[in-house]
């Protein structure tokens, strides 16, 4: 399913006032996929790339104490990440398309909107804290 397929059929599909919210969700959607994304580019530092990120000692690391036990086990765990990282991204592209589809008028499902709106506040908490342990 491309992404074009996601999209209303024409501007008079999203009405009374839907379309903004449409836009709001779909926007606030796309950004929790791209922050995903980072998320993924990071572990890919930190999991596969391991040994040249970290120059050690490895004897508290997963894996460790020598490099390619902490190596391997890095790395392993990022190809589980990245697996949930790809399931993410199917099912944020699943609730766009309902939250489309409902807004639309096409298919009255009630559970897409609210769904997207918990995600969205679920996630904003979650860059909340994520940020603030960096600091």
């Amino acid at each position: 399913m491309t992404a074009l397929l996601l999209l209303p059929r024409s501007a008079a599909d999203l009405t009374r006032g839907r379309g903004p919210l449409a836009a709001l969700l779909g926007i606030g959607l796309g950004a929790w996929a791209w922050f995903v994304a980072f998320l993924v580019v990071l572990g890919f530092l930190r999991g596969p790339l391991y040994g040249v990120v970290d120059p050690g000692p490895y004897d508290d690391a997963w894996g460790g104490p020598s490099l390619a036990g902490a190596w391997t086990v890095h790395a392993l765990v990022w190809v589980g990440v990245l697996a949930v990282a790809l399931g993410m991204w199917r099912a944020l592209a699943r609730l766009h398309a309902a939250v489309v589809e409902h807004l639309a008028g096409s298919r009255r499902r009630v559970w897409p909107v609210p769904v997207a709106v918990l995600l969205l506040v679920l996630a904003g908490g979650f860059v909340v804290l994520w940020t603030r342990q960096l600091g």
